[in-house]
């Protein structure tokens, strides 16, 4: 069980005053280095990167009070701060810049950032919050991935598209969670074992426990991992050459969906397979049909 977010004070004003000293009060200094994240300058956001690793946790209570938006007495602070140099003319947009760069902040600040986890899975319910709660957990290895996973079969839809969005786009950044993403292949419930099939074809890898993983989630009796898992070979294309077999055999499956992404992968991932078994590309099939005459 993981500890709830609950900081000493005296924790988080020395190294907020040490920053203060050249950026007006604490908050605004960490919003500052915020801001610096997404600078034009490789230079400032490898500097920022620094300084959030040299203030670890006690970044932390700021960037959720940040994740949680407008009603806490922190971000009334800042959004009187922000409007009175002008820097927020229109608040909303403000806000969900600050959110992006927060979760930038806790990228940067990796697996130190996993005391926070309680705050950002009961941020994961906000409407205004619950993508950037998403998009922050899958930053933390393993332990983030892990919530996602699993909050990922929640019956509110909202969190699950989050956190199954959250984890496909985590692309290569996923490899950490590797044996996490694998492990949730034999997951109990249908949308885990979903989520798990897209994010592990988003690592970008076909070694061979990714791709037997993915093949043997082709003979599950759900569609959502069978798809997903036929999409994700798809998506690694020759390189997962030994799913030949299988994506043969599920070729013909008899959900029309399940059948129609095995073959768009087996057409990607080896199309002198597909060609000597007469399998056509359905999807490309599809596009022809839509594309003006003469094009």
């Amino acid at each position: 069980m993981l500890p709830d977010l609950k900081l000493p004070r005296f924790l988080v004003t020395i190294p907020l005053a040490i920053l203060a000293a050249g950026c007006g009060s604490g908050r605004n200094a960490i919003h500052a280095l915020l801001a610096d994240l997404e600078s034009p300058s490789s230079e400032t956001r490898s500097k920022a990167v620094g300084q959030f690793g040299a203030l670890g946790t006690n970044a932390l209570p700021e960037l959720v009070a940040v994740l949680r938006g407008p009603g806490s007495a922190t971000q009334k602070g800042v959004s009187e701060s922000d409007a009175s140099n002008g820097a927020a003319k229109n608040p909303a947009f403000e806000l969900a810049a600050r959110r992006r760069q927060t979760v930038l902040a806790f990228k940067a600040l990796g697996a130190s950032a996993k005391v926070a986890i309680p705050e950002l899975k009961d941020l994961l319910t906000e409407r205004q919050s619950s993508f950037f709660a998403a998009s922050a957990l899958a930053t933390i290895h393993p332990e983030g991935v892990g919530v996602l996973l699993a909050q990922s079969s929640q019956p509110d839809e909202r969190v699950r598209n989050n956190c199954a969005n959250a984890l496909f786009l985590l692309g290569p950044d996923a490899k950490p969670s590797l044996p996490l993403l694998l492990t949730g292949l034999k997951h109990s419930m249908p949308e885990v074992r979903t989520v798990a099939a897209g994010a592990l074809g988003g690592i970008g890898e076909a070694s061979s426990e990714i791709v037997s993983g993915l093949v043997s989630c082709l003979d599950d009796a759900e569609q959502g991992p069978r798809v997903k898992a036929a999409q994700s070979l798809a998506r690694l294309g020759p390189k997962a050459k030994a799913s030949v077999p299988a994506l043969l055999s599920h070729a013909k499956h008899k959900d029309k969906q399940t059948a129609d992404l095995v073959s768009h992968a087996l057409c990607n991932v080896d199309p002198e397979a597909a060609k000597l078994a007469g399998i056509k590309d359905p999807l490309n099939a599809e596009l022809s049909k839509d594309r003006p005459p003469g094009r």
